[in-house]
């Protein structure tokens, strides 16, 4: 029996050192997986050298996309957000931006024209991909193109297998993108969105006839669409500021390095291990002294 409590306590022990966290929750796996995505974004920016225009767009929408999801998680490492206002400025520095990825999804539309519908899915990630990558993109040129889609009713999916049309995609970028005073707040899923759409669509009519403007932010300016489709911009004070502007990141570049070594974060992933290592140990010691005082206690034969 002694030799089964043992075996039990040292099972218990393996457990606690085979998986472990640091003090915020998060698994190793997923450390090293953040650790490889801010590598990875490093190293690509490292690599872009003279890249502009829509290379520059094409070789960056992935990364800004990954930094995107990481920029959710309340724990993550401060260079994530370093390393997407860095990516952010260099993509909204090219002109024709927003119109770019407009124009791709359409071209991946005409490639699929002739196919059956349930054939398309392919090209239906592709434009799920597209209108995320437009949501961190937040300018004037990216807001016109997304409203657009706001009535675009193509693509509506056969099934709950594929995206949704064009127009529930649309407003859920517009929403997430930064707006200042916008109708709609980012929601999940799909509750309410057919009445979202119809105040960001009310929104819209009031912006491009010009009688509203919009900013964004942490933005300094507002923007104003005039009659011919150009954009007015009006110095404003900002008085919100829940998020860093895309300037915040400009000085990231200068401590970019090709190797990713040892940091912060690693010190306390090992101290973190020794508290749960130390915890074990007490659990362990206290349930021998328990065992010994229980069999102390038994009446010999």
């Amino acid at each position: 029996m002694k030799i089964i409590h043992n075996l039990l306590l040292v099972f218990f022990l393996a457990i606690l050192i085979r998986v472990p966290c640091r003090a915020g929750g998060r698994a190793d796996i997923e450390i090293e997986r953040e650790a490889q995505i801010v590598y990875h974004c490093e190293k690509l920016i490292q690599d872009s050298g003279d890249l502009s225009g829509y290379f520059l767009l094409d070789y960056f929408a992935m990364a800004i996309r990954q930094l995107g999801h990481r920029r959710q998680l309340n724990d993550r490492d401060p260079r994530i957000d370093d390393l997407f206002f860095l990516i952010q400025k260099k993509m909204l520095s090219v002109p024709g931006h927003a119109k770019y990825f407009s124009s791709h999804l359409e071209s991946e539309r005409l490639s699929v024209a002739d196919a059956p519908r349930h054939d398309q899915l392919s090209y239906d990630r592709k434009r799920a991909v597209i209108f995320e990558v437009l949501k961190y993109l937040p300018s004037p040129e990216t807001v016109v193109v997304l409203c657009h889609y706001l009535e675009d009713e193509r693509d509506t999916p056969p099934d709950v297998n594929y995206p949704r049309e064009n127009s529930f995609l649309a407003s859920r970028s517009l929403a997430g993108i930064g707006l200042r005073s916008h109708p709609v707040q980012p929601r999940a899923g799909l509750n309410r969105w057919r009445d979202d759409l119809a105040k960001q669509l009310d929104w819209w009519r009031g912006v491009k006839t010009g009688s509203h403007t919009f900013s964004f932010v942490g933005g300094t300016e507002k923007y104003r669409i005039l009659s011919d489709g150009s954009f007015e911009e009006i110095a404003i004070r900002a008085r919100e500021h829940p998020q860093r502007s895309p300037e915040a990141g400009h000085a990231v570049a200068d401590r970019i390095s090709s190797e990713f070594g040892g940091d912060a974060r690693s010190n306390q992933q090992q101290s973190s291990h020794w508290i749960f290592l130390a915890a074990a140990l007490l659990v362990i010691i206290a349930m021998c002294w328990w065992l010994k005082e229980r069999n102390t206690g038994k009446p010999q034969p």
